[in-house]
């Protein structure tokens, strides 16, 4: 991978990080300020999630059948910023709800297609300044760019501006579709033996326990992405404090990414993977204990770092390694789906009505034990998939 080339892909992961910058701090938000509940809130943002059940797995098998991978990604990210113009004044819950699953069809289509092009370009090069984890930081720094630009000007003006949420999120998403303008086809791809295929893999029990961890981790993470924002707020958090608090957890996140590949060299991708979850539930556990005190709420957004950071890492590197050759996009398909889909679709759903019967720190606590339970499933997973046996 040439530094132009670095930089193009680097581009492209700031600015689809940026929109979530945008997206989960200040969505719920801007839902609450034109008078959803805690259920209708939960619903529509379980509406984005509930796309990326099917969206990543139906532009991989394009992608798989056209090897317009470029194409696809440019299309993709098109689509998506098209699907931020009617946020722009829908504001009805139905009216909302055909809006977000359109965006979010594109929104999800683009990154997994863009991860397995990303590895496949690196995994020749061994110097660090080309790792993976390099390019991956600069989403990070798009997220903390945006979630603080976008906290200090609604925390500068006076007024309801919630109306700039909609319209960062086209902005965000507008950049996106440039930077994917500037990108350039992968190397042709190893073909894998013929013995492995897709079937065969999801017949595995390593691979269907890692699933099923992903699975678990991201329904432990609903009460977070739904509502952290809106918790916080309750206790009488300003909404630059919210945004900082988000941000820390991602600087926790981008110092993973640029030491990952030392760790992931001295430790076993099993202990790695372990750990990150038991990290969730005792950060959910925190959370949902101790909101008053602000110290508390720092150090379970620097387990972000673990949670996210570590956990994503691993993760990725893990479904490379699995799904070896033209089944990569597949792989970081069903990563995607199973994580951002399924998982963050019933998290945010279950959060919801948890939340609102039950309240935020039997929610928070629920979570913790989602994880836990994530946690066992996915040490004996990882540890009989590494290696797996093809």
């Amino acid at each position: 991978m040439t530094p132009s080339l670095f930089a193009r892909f680097s581009g492209f992961y700031f600015f689809y990080f940026a929109s979530l910058g945008v997206f989960l701090p200040f969505w719920p938000l801007y839902l609450k300020s034109l008078g959803f509940n805690a259920i209708e809130i939960g619903q529509l943002v379980a509406v984005v999630m509930a796309a990326g059940i099917v969206a990543p797995n139906v532009w991989a098998w394009l992608a798989d059948h056209t090897e317009r991978r470029i194409l696809l990604v440019q299309l993709a990210a098109l689509g998506g910023a098209a699907g931020t113009l009617g946020l722009q004044w829908v504001t009805s819950f139905y009216g909302m709800i055909p809006l977000l699953l359109m965006f979010s069809f594109f929104w999800y289509a683009s990154l997994p297609l863009v991860e397995g092009i990303t590895l496949t370009h690196l995994e020749h090069h061994t110097e660090k300044r080309y790792s993976y984890t390099r390019v991956r930081l600069w989403g990070s720094m798009g997220f903390v760019a945006a979630c603080l630009t976008l906290s200090t000007v609604l925390f500068s003006v006076d007024g309801d501006i919630w109306w700039l949420v909609p319209l960062s999120l086209l902005f965000c998403h507008s950049g996106l579709w440039v930077t994917t303008l500037m990108l350039t086809s992968r190397p042709q791809m190893r073909e894998h033996p013929a013995h492995i295929t897709l079937i065969n893999l999801l017949r595995h029990p390593a691979v269907l326990g890692l699933l099923a961890a992903f699975v678990l981790m991201q329904i432990s993470h609903g009460p977070f992405y739904t509502f952290f924002s809106i918790y916080l707020e309750g206790h009488g958090y300003p909404i630059q404090g919210l945004a900082v608090l988000w941000s820390v957890g991602v600087f926790g996140e981008i110092l993973v990414f640029l030491f990952f590949s030392r760790y992931l060299a001295h430790h076993r991708a099993y202990y790695l993977f372990a750990l990150a979850f038991l990290l969730a539930a005792i950060r959910w556990t925190m959370l949902g204990s101790f909101p008053q005190f602000w110290g508390v709420i720092l150090a379970t957004q620097l387990l972000h770092a673990a949670t996210y950071g570590l956990y994503h890492a691993v993760s990725v590197r893990l479904i490379h390694q699995l799904f070896p050759g033209r089944l990569q996009s597949r792989g970081q398909a069903l990563y995607s789906s199973l994580n951002f889909g399924v998982g963050a679709a019933l998290g945010c759903l279950l959060s919801g009505m948890v939340w609102d019967g039950l309240g935020s720190t039997v929610t928070f606590h629920a979570a913790a034990a989602i994880a836990m339970a994530g946690m066992l499933i996915g040490w004996l997973a990882v540890r009989r998939a590494t290696p797996l046996d093809r």
